[in-house]
């Protein structure tokens, strides 16, 4: 940020209000939201983010950079979510300046800079991060990574102290980390900036390549001899076969070539959305491909092999194209499910990539078009017909209500939408509205836990004991981890109000709601 002040406005204050403010136009009807999804756990019930005496007991450990931040909002707003939303969309237009700010420092200019900045802001794939609260950790965690790439760059542009820049880099990539830990893999990026754009002789962390591999090779031979000798491979088949399960209905034996079609498949559904962003839901069911020719399994196929050639060829070329691709690689891997989590796909996994491909659509912008009017006009008509999808899946978000129901229209095979729109109901104490859904999800998803008890918890409120304690029988029998102190609460609950002790055994799928 060397230079005049003139220059230091021009260059730094007017873009940060310009990529600012198209932010919260972009986004500020979300600022009427009211709580949904995971801001109830997340936020709303969340001791931690109620002061700071709660937060350093840790009661919901996980992202304490997010968890600050909202202890800010409550000191400020309450439980008023609107002041919340601001907060979201403020890191959200810092993420947009920090993409500007990268482009500058690498030397592409202010034209590309804003380019990338703009596209970034108004896609629609980044609305899940901004508009659901909860979901704050993936602005976060690009925000402090773009500080810490930023500050590592300056190590190579000072010549006192470089080491103290490097420090301060990776302390800003500790605190992304406790945004969200995908960026447990930024010094890759770190690895990549220096191969690409410093001297051989400046290197620094490259310098000790001798080391990092052998630091490497430790690693994955430890990991394999975890894999392979302990528990390792149990631990995956379980994780593959339950979110099989859970995110693309399959109840059959499940085997490793199914989950590998199934996430070919949902790579090349989750990118796809980059491209044509329609159809945008926070649940999407993965049904499993029936073989290697399936159209979607063979996009996958073509999309790996693509970037696995452009890193290779763009390594070897020292283009800046490497840098962006190992950006958006490093940070999806860790969420590709290669090992299973928890969805098959999700709109908040490409933040980090669409910020990444952002940069390089406006570097190839910038480098083929001659002139930079024609440059920014296609910039504006893109971003134009961005917007408007934007702003329709803002209203998505609105409230519990118009999510579910939107994302019923979207996935009408989804157990756990199905789940949810019967609370809708519920909490309405619509139980006559909620029990066909909870009937529904049960026939789309037999071993959905949590189908099963509220099925259990209605015909108890209504007193029908006998058939409540078939359906929580059903219940224990499914549930597995997350549900674990569910469970326990309700054995606990039955023995002490009827004398009847569930105890766990086989599934019934003979036992479906009348």
């Amino acid at each position: 940020m060397n230079g005049s002040l003139p220059t230091v406005i021009k260059t730094n204050l007017l873009p940060l209000l310009l990529l600012m403010a198209l932010a919260f136009c972009v986004f500020g009807n979300t600022i009427g939201h009211e709580w949904t999804y995971d801001d109830f756990p997340v936020v709303v019930d969340n001791p931690d983010t109620k002061s700071w005496s709660a937060f350093l007991e840790d009661s919901y450990p996980g992202r304490p950079v997010r968890e600050l931040t909202y202890l800010v909002d409550h000191a400020l707003f309450g439980s008023n979510p609107a002041g919340y939303h601001v907060q979201s969309i403020f890191w959200h237009g810092l993420a947009g300046f920090l993409i500007y700010r990268v482009m500058l420092a690498l030397g592409f200019g202010w034209l590309a800079g804003l380019i990338s900045g703009v596209l970034f802001i108004v896609h629609p794939i980044t609305v899940e991060a901004v508009a659901n609260i909860s979901h704050r950790k993936e602005s976060l965690s690009l925000v402090f990574s773009l500080l810490a790439l930023l500050t590592y760059q300056r190590a190579f542009k000072s010549s006192y102290l470089p080491w103290l820049y490097i420090i301060g880099s990776f302390c800003l990539a500790a605190i992304a980390y406790q945004s969200k830990q995908t960026a447990v893999c930024l010094p890759f990026v770190f690895l990549a900036y220096e191969w690409i754009f410093v001297e051989r002789s400046k290197w620094l962390l490259l310098r000790c390549w001798k080391v990092l591999a052998g630091l490497a090779v430790i690693g994955g031979t430890g990991g394999l001899f975890w894999f392979w000798k302990i528990d390792g491979v149990a631990r995956y088949v379980s994780g593959f076969q339950g979110l099989l399960q859970s995110k693309a209905n399959f109840l059959g034996a499940a085997q490793f070539e199914v989950y590998l079609l199934t996430l070919l498949k949902s790579w090349a559904f989750s990118f796809s959305k980059l491209l044509f962003p329609a159809g945008l839901s926070t649940e999407y069911i993965i049904l499993p491909p029936q073989s290697w020719l399936d159209p979607w399994v063979l996009s996958g196929l073509v999309m790996v092999i693509g970037i696995a050639a452009a890193l290779v060829w763009s390594g070897l070329h020292r283009s800046p194209l490497f840098l962006w691709l190992v950006l958006g690689s490093v940070f999806y891997l860790p969420v590709s499910n290669i090992w299973p989590l928890v969805y098959l796909a999700a709109d908040r996994y490409l933040y980090v990539p669409w910020a990444a491909m952002s940069m390089i659509i406006a570097w190839l912008l910038c480098r083929y078009l001659p002139r930079p009017v024609v440059s920014a006009s296609l910039t504006c008509a893109l971003a134009i017909l961005l917007v408007s999808f934007t702003w329709q899946q803002n209203r998505v978000w609105a409230s519990p209500e118009t999510l579910w129901m939107h994302a019923l229209k979207v996935n009408p095979q989804s157990s756990f939408v199905l789940n949810n729109v019967g609370n809708l109901h519920l909490v309405r104490n619509d139980v006559a509205g909620a029990l066909p859904y909870y009937q529904k999800a049960i026939k789309a998803n037999p071993v959905n836990p949590t189908a099963w008890y509220n099925l259990g918890y209605i015909f108890e409120n209504q007193g029908n004991i006998p058939v409540a304690l078939k359906y929580y029988q059903q219940f224990v029998n499914v549930a597995y981890g997350p549900w674990n102190k569910d469970v326990l609460r309700l054995q606990a609950h039955l023995l002490m109000k009827y004398r009847v002790q569930l105890k766990r055994g086989q599934f019934d799928p003979a036992i479906v709601p009348p």
